[in-house]
């Protein structure tokens, strides 16, 4: 018998790792799986000791929309500093009358 542990991503425009972990096993000489509600009792307080040791690790990572409307507004704030700096430049070097 073979256990793996998964831990539940949900995507959407962003990508974010949750704490809720779930488990499946399966047979190893056959492939097939065994249901939750197969369990003995050995296997479910094997699953609860081992789920207990894992290091969850939760993370949010930008999609692909995300990064789009990072590098918009990126350009959008950046022309508008441009614009000013222009200004302001310009304010200080034009000559006084």
């Amino acid at each position: 018998m073979e256990m793996s542990f998964y831990q539940l991503q949900i995507e959407t425009d962003n990508i974010h790792n949750t704490k809720k972990i779930t488990a499946s096993v399966s047979c190893k000489h056959c492939g097939q799986e065994i249901p939750v509600v197969r369990w003995d009792k050995e296997l479910d307080a094997f699953y609860k000791t081992e789920k207990k040791q894992i290091k969850v690790i939760t993370s949010f990572k930008i999609g692909t929309k995300g990064k789009i409307l990072l590098w918009i507004a990126a350009v959008f704030f950046g022309a508008i500093f441009l614009l000013l700096a222009g200004l302001y430049i310009y304010g200080h070097l034009k000559p006084k009358v």
